[in-house]
């Protein structure tokens, strides 16, 4: 008899990282014989989007996959007692043998509801998400919250059978305080990309919007620019790349609301004619950042990224696009440095920006970037890898 998985998910499936980073995992257990149960947290405005709607809930019904959906309310203590009362009935109904808990909420979820008739507690815990709220300024350290969540990071942690995290840097933190026990078993699985969406394309294939870009040297930016991205860094490096190349465009692909980037871009006078604020489907993101010639990402250096890892990395360089980044991000620096698949800036100002851009175009000179940026992303951050590291783990976890 097919064991039962239990996937409880606080940041839902409808969205962009849900569909990249919490489908594939599912699709893996399924594929495998198990029966995955999805508990997910979903936005009420993507929960009004039927086509987005219809579009995973047929990929969950196609591949047998039960979902049980509670409306994220942005109240942490509604949603809390939401989540206990459906973690606690799913697995009365169900009887999982492993809870995968991706990150905090879930986790704790799972803990106090869920470890019912045996089941093991798999913290998928992703970042370090109390000092993620700190770093962004969310919280301070003396914030109430913090302090509960700190300790409820170590109760997780003790209590868990099995702990996946996103980077090496993250796992050695893990480790090295003691947080971990050494008898628990610790797994690296780093935001992944499906690779057969993300690919190199022709031009050809291009977004119709970006015609007026083809043969020009375009620094995209993708996905957040808020929180703890170095927003005002990446303006000032996009604005001086304008102004320093007649040949530079600028493409802005974000969810988040455009008038801070828009504005941030006029502050610097760059023409409209030089740059696109766009969103696009996660199914049409590759259209959009092909034609890249690199792939722009500066995000605030703190302790609770040592633990992070950023899925664009991966749909980048899946794209054969390479990256400009800046170090202290989990082990993204290492990576981008060790394959020459991008350029680790050495500060902010203007004459380490110039540098990063000559040297892109020192790794574009080279034989094959395109082809080592791909070859990178299937050798670290294909999506089917990770699923097999969960379900390894969560068959060990069954079996014990």
């Amino acid at each position: 008899m097919a064991e039962t998985v239990l996937f409880v998910s606080y940041d839902g499936v409808l969205g962009g990282p849900g569909r990249s980073q919490v489908l594939p995992y599912l699709l893996g257990y399924a594929a495998a014989g198990w029966r995955p149960v999805l508990l997910s947290y979903e936005k009420p405005d993507l929960l009004g989007d039927a086509p987005r709607r219809e579009a995973v809930s047929g990929a969950l019904e196609g591949a047998g996959i039960r979902w049980s959906v509670l409306p994220f309310r942005r109240a942490m203590a509604r949603d809390l007692v939401a989540g206990l009362r459906a973690v606690r009935r799913l697995v009365e109904e169900e009887r999982p043998a492993v809870l995968h808990a991706r990150s905090y909420v879930p986790a704790l979820l799972c803990d106090l509801a869920g470890r019912r008739h045996g089941a093991a507690l798999l913290f998928d815990m992703r970042g370090f998400w109390p000092d993620e709220r700190v770093d962004g300024g969310l919280w301070s350290r003396r914030h109430p919250l913090y302090l509960l969540w700190k300790r409820l990071e170590r109760r997780l942690l003790r209590r868990a059978q099995g702990v996946a995290v996103l980077s090496l840097a993250g796992a050695r933190v893990l480790r090295e305080e003691g947080l971990v026990p050494e008898r628990t078993p610790l797994e690296v699985v780093p935001c992944a990309a499906d690779l057969d969406l993300f690919r190199p394309l022709p031009e050809s294939e291009a977004a119709p919007a970006l015609r007026p870009f083809l043969g020009k040297r375009v620094y995209s930016f993708l996905g957040s620019t808020g929180t703890w991205y170095l927003r005002e860094e990446m303006l000032d490096f996009a604005a001086e790349a304008v102004r320093e190349d007649p040949e530079a465009r600028l493409l802005f692909l974000t969810e988040d609301p455009a008038g801070p980037v828009l504005e941030g871009l006029a502050a610097r006078a760059v023409p409209a004619d030089r740059f696109l604020v766009a969103r696009a489907s996660h199914a049409e993101v590759p259209r959009w950042i092909g034609i890249s010639r690199a792939g722009v990402f500066f995000i605030r250096s703190c302790r609770s990224k040592k633990a992070s890892c950023p899925t664009k990395l991966a749909e980048f360089l899946a794209c054969g696009v390479p990256v400009v980044i800046n170090d202290g991000i989990g082990d993204t620096a290492d990576i981008v440095r060790e394959a020459r698949v991008g350029v680790v800036v050495d500060g902010f100002d203007g004459a380490s920006g110039r540098r990063a851009r000559e040297a892109v175009e020192a790794l574009h000179a080279g034989p094959d970037l395109r082809g080592d940026c791909r070859r990178e992303a299937e050798c670290r951050f294909d999506v089917r890898s990770g699923s097999r590291t969960f379900l390894r783990l969560a068959a060990r976890l069954a079996s014990s």
